[in-house]
């Protein structure tokens, strides 16, 4: 099953629903800030534990997007931007932009 991190947004047990519906294991990040080291070093770990990567624009700080597509590129892992804040719609464009095939052919 192809593991899809989401990062942005407050509705966690909903994105993981939607996400199974699809057949995706979603895991989640808020995508807020926090002080610290350990901010860069969540997102990391999400980051190397997922094979895609979806940001929810209109939920997530610049900060944590800025970290994460910095991450997606050292660590070669498929990010996708969303416009808005729907999980349905993020996940569908993971489908649509065929990182999901990409991974799994």
């Amino acid at each position: 099953m192809l593991k899809v991190a989401v990062v942005g947004g407050t509705q966690k047990q909903n994105f993981i629903k939607a996400g199974k519906k699809k057949g995706f294991e979603v895991v989640h990040h808020d995508g807020k800030p926090s002080s610290g080291p350990s901010f860069r070093t969540k997102l990391e770990t999400l980051v190397r534990q997922s094979d895609a990567i979806v940001i929810l624009e209109g939920a997530c700080s610049h900060n944590a997007m800025y970290v994460i597509k910095k991450l997606c590129k050292k660590l070669d892992t498929p990010i996708t931007f969303h416009k808005g804040r729907g999980i349905s719609g993020a996940l569908n464009k993971v489908s649509e932009e065929s990182i999901a095939a990409s991974l799994v052919g």
